[in-house]
């Protein structure tokens, strides 16, 4: 999605800023230091999307 957005030619209407946390599984320790600690004004920001629980198909253990 990065890529895509930034080589798409178009000038958006939002910023996009892209970000990945490992361990969450420990307790949302990226997430909870990012909004402890933004690089931007929170009251900026429009929207996020959680892509947690990422994995592949596995068609055998189905």
């Amino acid at each position: 999605m990065a890529h895509y957005f930034t080589k798409n030619g178009v000038k958006e209407p939002y910023n996009f800023l892209f970000m990945a946390f490992g361990a969450e599984e420990l307790g949302l320790q990226g997430s909870r230091y990012f909004l402890n600690n933004p690089t931007l004004p929170l009251e900026k920001m429009n929207f996020m999307v959680c892509m947690d629980m990422i994995g592949r198909y596995n068609p055998i253990g189905a």
